[in-house]
């Protein structure tokens, strides 16, 4: 897997980039290379503060992380203040033993009403809430609500998985496509895209 940590340092882990990999399975990513035991995760960050401003993934090509069949979880982020802007996007995660991507190390966070004010990793941000999903002619519009910071652009990222996930959240093994929204002043939005 990859292990971002700084040690001692006290400038943090910030501006990486981790694009194009194949963690926890061969280069076709169908084989089962998995990093097992208690240190089975696909991307761990192991420093309490300042893992910041990391790109891991995107929607340019070839630039998704495939991140499957490890012992934890795919992407895991401490929870800490100064955890901030470590941009997710497009990955193809599945199969792994632990969540898609766990911030905090203590299970699925869940929403909190608008607006969303958390501190702690990547703010601890809220999940959009799917309404519809409507497959049209080679895309599928989609629906919903997000609750979050008020008067703030998000980019939402869309998945679709071949199984459900055990923790009723699912993975995210094929990226579908992306909206963006901007939430009012209270920090509610709704969104209607096509991908």
């Amino acid at each position: 897997g990859i292990y971002l940590n700084s040690g001692a340092s006290a400038v943090g882990v910030k501006s990486n980039v981790i694009q194009g990999n194949r963690i926890g399975t061969d280069v076709t990513g169908a084989v089962a290379l998995p990093n097992s035991g208690v240190e089975g995760f696909g991307i761990k960050a192991w420093l309490q503060g300042g893992i910041a401003d990391n790109t891991i993934g995107g929607i340019g090509p070839n630039e998704a992380n495939t991140i499957a069949f490890n012992a934890q979880d795919g992407i895991w982020i401490p929870n800490h203040a100064d955890n901030l802007r470590n941009e997710i996007r497009a990955n193809r995660i599945h199969s792994n033993g632990g969540l898609a991507i766990d911030l905090g190390d203590d299970g699925p966070t869940g929403n909190d009403p608008a607006p969303d004010n958390d501190a702690g990793a990547n703010d601890l941000q809220n999940f959009p809430v799917v309404t519809a999903a409507d497959p049209q002619a080679g895309s599928v519009r989609i629906q919903g609500t997000l609750t979050s910071a008020a008067s703030t652009q998000f980019n939402l990222d869309f998945y679709v998985s071949s199984a459900c996930d055990g923790t009723g959240f699912g993975e995210g093994q094929r990226w579908v496509g992306w909206g963006q929204v901007t939430t009012d002043g209270s920090g509610n939005a709704e969104f209607d895209t096509e991908s």
